[in-house]
């Protein structure tokens, strides 16, 4: 028997046990990983990783487990909100963000070279930062008990983080550009990435000070940064290279650290049959 808040759950087989077992294990390997703090060396970063790669391992199967749960029972799961499917995305996407971030920091730390590759890089990893938290949010915005049961500031940080890292993977590849001495290129990114840092601010300045204050902080000096190389391109461009301005930009690729796992065998995810009777 389980409760939560709609009321008593009463479970027959053993598989409800499994499920819970495997959600504790990723809560877990994710507590760990907050446990240990930010202030760490390439090392911790690494080992944040793993954490956080297991976590989504074990959510992967775990996801697996339910589906056929659900199917076995034509569609009634006796599922409570931390095992629905919507959460479960919600989960999966934020554990693949905060894998990208630990991947962020150990490419950063220590790494004093300033080559297109290095920075380009850089710039896939924050994009996969960025398209790990709007799946997050995607999750939320499109499931209405989600929406009802989840509180607002879960929206809210994963709006923040989607648009701040986007605005940081977009001025890493700026960076790249300018390091192949791209300045037509590095022009027209440099302008497409003027209203994206006016609107990550924009939206920072709107939500409580406490909720992301450093990243505020970041973010004005990137836009000040941004603003102030467009102005001395532009100035060199027009005396000096004369390139024509390239404003067709693709998107930067992002690059996924933490990967899927193979699917299970079905004699695992199949409800067991039961034995014959002795006679």
């Amino acid at each position: 028997d389980t409760n939560h808040e709609e009321g008593p759950e009463t479970h027959s087989s053993m598989r409800w046990e499994r499920l819970c077992t495997l959600y504790n294990a990723v809560a877990l390997e994710s507590y760990l990983v907050i446990h240990e703090g930010s202030n760490k060396d390439k090392a911790g970063w690494t080992q944040s990783m793993r954490r956080l790669q297991s976590a989504y391992a074990t959510l992967d199967y775990l996801k697996q487990l339910v589906s056929t749960t659900i199917q076995n029972n034509n569609g009634n799961g006796y599922l409570t909100l931390d095992l629905h499917p919507s959460t479960m995305e919600f989960i999966e996407a934020l554990l693949k963000a905060q894998g990208q971030v630990c991947g962020l920091h150990m490419a950063l730390h220590g790494n004093t070279t300033t080559t297109s590759t290095s920075f380009s890089m850089l710039a896939k990893l924050a994009i996969g930062v960025s398209e790990s938290y709007k799946k997050a949010l995607t999750a939320i915005q499109q499931d209405s008990l989600l929406r009802k049961r989840f509180p607002q500031y879960y929206s809210t940080h994963c709006k923040t983080q989607t648009m701040y890292f986007k605005m940081l993977g977009e001025y890493y590849e700026c960076q790249a550009l300018r390091v192949q001495s791209k300045w037509g290129h590095e022009i027209g990114r440099l302008q497409s990435l003027v209203p994206i840092c006016k609107a990550t601010l924009s939206f920072l300045q709107s939500i409580p000070s406490t909720q992301a204050p450093s990243m505020l902080k970041n973010a004005t000096y990137i836009q000040t940064l941004v603003l102030q190389r467009l102005n001395t391109i532009v100035h060199e461009n027009n005396t000096i290279y004369h390139e024509d301005i390239v404003t067709n930009n693709t998107d930067v690729p992002p690059v996924f650290l933490i990967k899927t796992v193979p699917k299970l065998d079905s004699t695992i995810t199949t409800p067991k049959k039961a034995l014959p009777s002795l006679k």
